[in-house]
């Protein structure tokens, strides 16, 4: 079985995110490390871009969808991102949303959702 990986790491993007009207208000830093499958052969073998998925393409559509709306959840900005990066032709993708400072009293670390989703399913 064919294992490639395409990784987009440790990127920040600017999100209105949260449950709370005060913390939707205010764009926050999300945290994002993304792994793609998807079969690279064709590209290694023609060393053309249009035989791969282009990872700032991915990027481009990641950043768009995260700030294109505000979310109250990570879960459902990780699970748009996911969605929209099979249909570019992943076969599969994992994601992970880090929210930096969650406004959680007390804490001191960071909370994250981390989503796998596979075409077809």
């Amino acid at each position: 079985m064919q294992r490639d990986t395409i990784c987009l790491e440790d990127f920040i993007l600017d999100v209105y995110l949260g449950v709370s009207a005060n913390e939707r208000k205010t764009l926050q830093p999300i945290h994002f490390d993304v792994r793609i499958g998807f079969d690279t052969r064709r590209a290694a073998a023609s060393d053309k871009l249009a035989d791969t998925l282009d990872y700032e393409a991915v990027f481009n559509t990641i950043q768009q969808i995260a700030q294109e709306k505000r979310y109250n959840l990570l879960e459902t900005l990780c699970a748009r991102a996911a969605k929209a990066v099979l249909e570019m032709g992943a076969a599969q993708i994992w994601i992970k949303a880090t929210k930096i400072s969650p406004p959680i009293k007390g804490m001191t670390g960071r909370v994250s959702v981390e989503i796998e989703r596979h075409a077809g399913i």
